[in-house]
């Protein structure tokens, strides 16, 4: 429920016009700031998952007591988001004028600049020259470079968050996904990060990847939007960026000179250090080859309506800007496959990949690659370091990136995550292990793919067309399966989802072996040890404990928790998974083993990772449980593999 015209705020002082535009997290309104007779721009804390609005008071209310914890740290930060903004004082940044409470949420006010966005002169008048491209970016770059020397990424960079003032010049905004880091480059907050596709770097798919001060990732995303102004075109996401010929293409068919085409190029690489690492790097690239007229206002003006600047045509976002809906009227031809082939060919033409590739017999053996990885990509970088074609440090690196697949089945999407295939040392010596969790032995898993969260009510009824679970909601795992529940299940989303696994395979449960790697963080987690999925900390990670803990004895939405090194979220708690494994009490060796799928015989299956109404004891990665097959518990559920 958004505010009605005409609706006031801090006494009089504001009065709304029409909202422009709603996100997750907000709603932004077009107002009137009555004293001084202005027109301003307000963002009103407002998550819309979780917050409702009373009718009558407008008071906003946070939903249930178990999300209240993360919607105060989320409205925490947007208060915070403020006070960043406010405290910055830079020409090419939004002015935030006022930041106060009321209607139990939180709000900002911000200048207005009714000449619209960068977005939306791209998409309505194409592609920018070179000059006024140019003009533009030099602008922003001021700004960032303004940011970065206070420890500050804005993280969201794209012709969208651009505005165009008055005076027709760039004005940075919306802040949202912006981080502070330490003295140390330490990130400050651990919220979630957002990705804006064709402007993120790879490292924004990757659970951490921002944890760390790096102007490089700001560069990218200035790389990638000075693409779009110069092209007219949306710039390929990181994971489907070839190789550097495909922007190289697109750049010399739009003429555009050679030093800034190698700049946009190089700013856009897949790997952080092959980048620009500084905004002022960046921009000595561009002044490598100055465009003629460059510190000239751009000869391509906004829009304009009856003598004035007229607003966007495009619909706003929820800072004002135009939103991504209508992207530039190009899309982007990108033939080639994406995923990890994109990473290995980026890391080719960067120079650190196969020699002489302008030889015959490296372009040939380039193209092997391509086609080995049509079938299976991270099998491919390990063959090709084993071949010596790629090294061995940058193989595993592309192997344990953060890779996802979608999937739809009637509008319920989940998402599936990469698991590079990794030797770890399984069970637990420590005080609070079970005998049958002993001995700690070796074992080595090939790639498969996990669940990124339990399955949930949702996706269950999507395609069971029913809901066994006592505590209901949409986003809450499914509870009260037994595992012959889960394998009906599995078989009918093979149904449902037949022909969009590669190579046939199917969706299954993932054995104890693949659960508990993956629970570790992978290859990722190996430093770390953590007793529970992604931290010692019980409470960061897991809905847990019954008459103790934070569950409130009930289950909870599933991603409202920290996740794993992997990305994998409530592998502690929450739930407790089926997995494929019969249950052995006396199955552990000290043998070292490869994809083991335990005993041969057996009366119960195992599950795995505690639940709602368990203690921290048995959330541990460790800890073995187990259940009848045909069992059904308020506290079982699953999480997809294959």
């Amino acid at each position: 429920m958004k505010l009605s015209k005409n609706t006031s705020l801090q006494g009089g002082r504001y009065s709304i016009i029409e909202s422009i535009g709603k996100g997750g997290f907000g709603i932004t309104y077009l107002a009137t700031q009555r004293g001084l007779d202005r027109t301003v721009v307000i963002k009103e804390f407002f998550m819309s998952d979780y917050c409702t609005r009373e009718r009558d008071t407008l008071r906003v209310t946070f939903g249930t007591d178990s999300s209240r914890g993360m919607i105060e740290r989320f409205r925490e930060k947007f208060v915070k988001e403020a006070r960043n903004i406010a405290a910055f004082d830079h020409p090419n940044i939004v002015r935030v004028i006022g930041v106060f409470e009321e209607n139990g949420t939180a709000y900002y006010v911000m200048e207005y600049h009714s000449a619209g966005s960068l977005g939306s002169l791209v998409d309505n008048r194409g592609a920018l020259n070179e000059d006024d491209a140019l003009y533009y970016i030099r602008q922003v770059a001021s700004a960032l470079k303004y940011m970065h020397s206070s420890k500050m990424m804005h993280l969201d960079i794209k012709p969208d968050n651009i505005l165009v003032n008055s005076r027709g010049e760039a004005v940075l905004i919306d802040f949202g996904l912006s981080k502070r880091y330490d003295e140390n480059g330490k990130a400050t907050t651990t919220t979630p990060i957002g990705i804006s596709h064709g402007y993120a770097p790879m490292e924004q798919y990757n659970p951490g990847g921002v944890g760390e001060f790096s102007p490089a990732i700001d560069v990218y995303s200035l790389g990638a939007t000075l693409f779009t102004l110069l092209t007219g075109e949306m710039p390929p996401t990181a994971l489907q960026l070839v190789d550097s010929r495909s922007l190289r293409g697109v750049l010399a068919e739009k003429n555009v000179s050679g030093a800034v085409a190698e700049a946009v190029i190089k700013s856009m690489s897949f790997m952080k250090e092959a980048r620009p690492q500084s905004i002022a790097e960046f921009l000595s690239m561009l002044d490598a080859q100055p465009a003629s007229g460059s510190s000239s206002r751009p000869t391509q003006p906004m829009a304009k309506s009856g003598g004035g600047v007229s607003r966007p045509t495009q619909p706003m976002n929820n800072n004002g800007a135009a939103t991504a809906d209508n992207e530039p009227k190009k899309p982007f031809n990108w033939k080639m496959p994406v995923g990890i082939v994109a990473a290995i060919l980026c890391v080719v033409f960067a120079g650190v990949g196969i020699n002489n590739c302008n030889n015959e017999r490296a372009e040939q053996e380039r193209l092997a690659i391509i086609e080995k990885a049509r079938r299976d990509s991270i099998a491919t970088a390990r063959k090709a370091a084993e071949d010596k074609r790629i090294s061995d440090s940058i193989a595993n690196e592309l192997r344990n990136a953060f890779v996802t697949k979608n999937f739809t089945v009637k509008d319920v999407s989940f998402t599936m995550v990469a698991v590079a295939g990794g030797t770890f040392n399984m069970g637990s010596n420590d005080s609070e292990a079970w005998s049958d969790e002993k001995p700690v032995h070796s074992v080595t898993l090939g790639d498969y793919y996990i669940g990124e969260t339990e399955v949930t009510q949702a996706l269950w009824q999507a395609v069971m067309g029913s809901n066994p679970s006592d505590f209901k909601g949409d986003k809450n795992p499914i509870e009260r399966v037994s595992y012959d529940d889960c394998i009906d299940f599995i078989n009918k989303l093979n149904t449902f989802l037949a022909g969009q696994l590669p190579d046939g395979r199917k969706f299954r449960l993932p054995t104890e072996a693949e659960w508990e790697f993956a629970a570790r963080g992978g290859n990722k987690g190996k430093n770390n040890n953590y007793k529970y999925s992604g931290s010692n900390n019980i409470d960061a990670v897991a809905w847990w404990g019954y008459d103790k803990g934070n569950s409130n004895k009930q289950t909870h939405p599933v991603k409202q928790k920290q996740p794993n090194e992997l990305g994998l979220y409530d592998m502690s708690g929450n739930v407790f998974e089926w997995c494929f494994d019969l249950f052995g009490r006396d199955y552990y060796s000290s043998s070292s083993q490869t994809n083991p799928q335990g005993p041969s015989s057996g009366k119960n299956r195992v599950l795995r990772g505690g639940s709602w109404g368990t203690n921290a004891q048995y959330c541990r990665v460790a800890y073995r449980h187990y259940d009848g097959p045909g069992y059904r518990r308020s506290y079982c559920g699953l999480r997809l593999a294959f």
